[in-house]
């Protein structure tokens, strides 16, 4: 039985194409440095659905139709088979919550979250989604002028699912003059790396230490101590490069959960931070987008948490937080990632050697929201999506037409942005079995971390804010109500103020 199911699952994912082929001429408008990374068949080029292949791809190759051809398949991801798999979890979901007394999946898992209810996510999203639309349409209309004018177009035409990011990315360069490229000239992973563990260390008062010689899974992870003055808080592993059969995103996982023992002793913790940025090639080395680098720092960020918390129970420990509090250290330290002085410090341009310039860092700065809303709007949508599949009544029997035609229609109504008919997004979104009715966590955590680092502002790096943001939200991990945590850091309770201002929306 069990060899059948393993035949049925390589099936399944040999159903679905990972990739495309193109030629050399339909990587028009991509740098040099991503060709050279790519591979090959025969004299064709393979983009697969990897982030370090599909985002370059998709924000800057010149040829529509390849561009059409990836995002299509990307929406494809998983095949038709995951998406009948998501609807038997969807309805083994539903049947534990009728038996367990609750009007929907999705009521049932909020429970134990800070929104308590789906009512309450819902409404939040809701909400979101009202604020964020206006804002949304505008952008979407300077996207709709760019591609006329640049294409000479005699009337405007609407923007394509495959052109958003395309459009956004020639929009930036005209509006901010800035050059994406040219950016991750300064963010070579190594100084990016070096930069970083230093600013925790100094905020949060800690040390990390390489430990050579180490034994992992691959040659590529290496291993670290972090440590509080003399004392041994735990280690963690980073594996920062793709490789066949790896997880393809950036994730933090816990190998080992630390506590303390009843006798005073300490069991240290042991995390590992997966990451996939490009691999270092002859000519160059491993350079870093903005956004990946902010992805660093988010998930260093989970790594801190993990290890800096703990009690006499593991479920104690940060990871043991509600999921829609979970995220919220992490995206506090995003942050970081748009202040210049850290921006000074972890940037050298790897042929020069010199710091990021104040005026690319202000530009930088200046753009930063581009599009801001039309990315906050997609992940309420796709928070709501999930919220509403996980609410549809017990006893409904969930059809996976049914399922892709709902995010086809939602994406639409929201985004006004047209699918195509066999687009199946869910099949392909991991965060339908892990997340389990809370990806609205992304977004609600979102709102609380942009209101816990209006305390480091005007000083980012202030230790003093640091040690405090230590021992009031990272240790205690789930000992306390979160909700607790937020008030007792801020001495205040909590609002989207912060978020929507950081946005420019009132």
């Amino acid at each position: 039985e069990l060899k059948k199911q393993e035949a049925q699952f390589e099936k399944a994912i040999n159903d679905w194409e990972d990739h495309i082929e193109v030629t050399r001429e339909q990587l028009a408008g991509l740098p040099e440095r991503y060709i050279d990374g790519l591979k090959k068949s025969g004299d064709k080029y393979i983009i697969t659905l990897e982030y370090p292949d599909i985002f370059p791809f998709m924000r800057q190759a010149e040829d529509s139709d390849a561009r059409r051809e990836l995002a299509t398949k990307n929406l494809r991801k998983g095949g038709a088979e995951n998406l009948t798999r998501l609807t038997q979890i969807i309805g083994l979901r539903q049947s534990i919550a009728q038996l367990l007394g609750y009007a929907s999946h999705a009521d049932f898992a909020c429970e134990v979250r800070m929104a308590k209810t789906s009512a309450t996510a819902q409404q939040f999203l809701g909400n979101i989604i009202a604020k964020l639309t206006p804002a949304a349409r505008r952008e979407l209309v300077g996207l709709i002028d760019i591609k006329k004018r640049t294409l000479g177009l005699e009337k405007r035409a609407p923007i394509h699912f495959y052109e958003m990011t395309y459009w956004g990315h020639r929009l930036l360069k005209e509006r901010h003059d800035i050059d994406s490229e040219q950016v991750k000239e300064y963010f070579p992973l190594a100084t990016v790396m070096e930069g970083m563990l230093g600013v925790y260390q100094e905020v949060l008062g800690v040390q990390f230490v390489p430990v050579a010689g180490a034994s992992l899974w691959h040659d590529d992870a290496r291993l670290y101590e972090i440590r509080g003055g003399t004392s041994l808080v735990g280690h963690f592993a980073l594996d920062m490069h793709p490789r066949k059969g790896k997880y393809g995103h950036a994730a933090t996982y816990p190998v080992v959960l630390g506590r303390k023992e009843q006798d005073g002793s300490a069991t240290t913790g042991l995390i590992a931070l997966v990451c996939n940025f490009p691999k270092p090639t002859e000519s160059d080395p491993s350079l870093l987008a903005h956004d990946e680098v902010e992805t660093l720092f988010h998930e260093f960020g989970h790594v801190c948490h993990a290890l800096l918390s703990g009690g006499r129970w593991q479920r104690q420990n940060g990871f043991g937080v509600a999921l829609d509090f979970v995220e919220t250290p992490s995206q506090l330290f995003e942050e970081w990632v748009w202040e210049a002085p850290v921006l000074k410090r972890i940037s050298k341009h790897y042929q020069t050697g010199e710091q990021m310039p104040d005026d690319l860092i202000k530009k930088l700065q200046a753009a930063r929201h581009h599009m801001d809303a039309n990315h906050y709007l997609q992940q309420a949508v796709h928070a709501l999506y999930d919220q509403r599949m996980h609410s549809l009544p017990l006893d409904t029997t969930v059809e996976p037409n049914h399922l892709a035609q709902m995010h086809r229609d939602m994406t639409l109504q929201y985004e006004a942005i047209d699918l195509p008919d066999d687009a199946i997004m869910a099949a392909g979104w991991s965060h339908m079995a892990d997340y389990d009715a809370g990806y609205y966590s992304y977004l609600w955590s979102k709102v609380y971390a942009i209101d816990l680092y209006s305390a480091f502002k005007p000083h980012p790096l202030s230790d003093e804010v640091g040690r405090r943001y230590r021992d009031m939200i990272l240790e205690p991990g789930a000992s306390k109500p979160e909700m607790n945590l937020v008030k007792d850091f801020l001495q205040r309770e909590s609002s989207d103020t912060a978020f929507l201002a950081q946005l420019g929306i009132a």
